[in-house]
């Protein structure tokens, strides 16, 4: 790989909303706000949690369904993930090289020395509520606190809740509401009147989406400080005056779409549109009904980007 003398901008995580970096001996890592790795560098031990050796652009690395990755560190020739799991106690990921800690004789699995992708670490739930990952060299640490009731574990429920729905918002953003947006059929479906009403709904929900990130990422903070947090610093606790007319400017033009029949009209274009692709409807919906009406689906997701904005006052 080239060595680079001035700093580069790497234009491909420019919108992935990073917010966290970590830098080992010859690779890198970055971590976005909606709990996704990217990776590049060497990849001589498989420490970039993909297969393309070596990366010299961000590759996303492979973790299973449903892991959100919330801190990240980075090694010699290893790589550590601290992410959300089924349960809210934090779980360990490890890619690369294996590292052996002399007091313990738990490893990750063998894979002619090294992990191909990342793997969960079977002792981690044994550690308590872990706020925070290191690496350096051959080395890891995980800090936790082994007080697993009161303070400690309700932070870490309502963190991991608030991490799952701002992944949440962003998909319903994403893979609903901008490709509708961009639907060349949708000015005429709607008309003059409606057309604006949407995209004051769309700018709104867009806007809440984007506090519940920084909320997100504002508990997750508060969590690696360990024992220097004052909730009193949380973003939504200095600035609650903004989501709340946030909130309030997104159900007013919620209302104002339905009682002028918006969501009436929109049931048509989006039903030919997402009709292509049901299965997207029914991951995000979360639906275990293989032969649940696409309407039904649409219905839903709808629903979402009313009630599902209620969780930001509730946390």
């Amino acid at each position: 790989m080239n060595l680079g003398l001035q700093p580069l901008c790497i234009k491909s995580l420019s919108s992935k909303e990073v917010v966290r970096v970590a830098a080992g001996a010859h690779h890198s890592l970055a971590l976005t706000a909606q709990s996704q790795v990217f990776s590049w560098g060497s990849n001589s031990s498989g420490q970039l949690g993909h297969m393309e050796c070596p990366s010299t652009v961000p590759r996303l690395a492979k973790m299973s369904e449903g892991i959100r990755v919330w801190d990240v560190a980075a090694g010699q020739q290893h790589t550590v993930l601290l992410a959300d799991g089924d349960c809210f106690q934090p779980i360990l990921y490890y890619s690369g090289q294996q590292v052996r800690d002399g007091a313990s004789s738990s490893a990750p699995p063998e894979t002619g020395g090294y992990t191909q992708q990342p793997v969960l670490l079977p002792f981690c739930m044994n550690l308590g509520y872990v706020s925070s990952v290191f690496a350096g060299g051959q080395s890891c640490l995980a800090l936790a606190d082994r007080n697993v009731m009161g303070f400690i574990a309700s932070l870490h429920e309502l963190a991991a809740a608030e991490r799952r729905f701002y992944c949440k918002l962003s998909n319903v953003k994403s893979q609903i509401l901008r490709p509708l947006l961009g639907l060349e059929t949708l000015g005429a479906a709607l008309g003059p009147a409606l057309n604006p009403l949407l995209q004051t709904l769309a700018g709104h929900f867009s806007r809440l989406c984007h506090l519940t990130g920084q909320h997100s990422v504002s508990l997750t903070g508060f969590l690696r400080r360990g024992r220097q947090r004052d909730v009193k610093g949380l973003v939504m606790l200095e600035h609650a005056a903004t989501f709340l007319d946030t909130y309030k400017e997104y159900c007013s033009s919620v209302g104002n779409f339905l009682v002028m029949g918006g969501f009436h009209a929109l049931a048509k274009p989006s039903l030919d549109f997402f009709g292509k692709s049901p299965e997207l409807l029914q991951r995000l919906a979360e639906s275990s009904e293989e032969s649940a009406p696409l309407s039904d689906l649409l219905a839903f997701h709808i629903d979402v980007l009313h009630h599902l904005v209620v969780n930001i006052i509730k946390a």
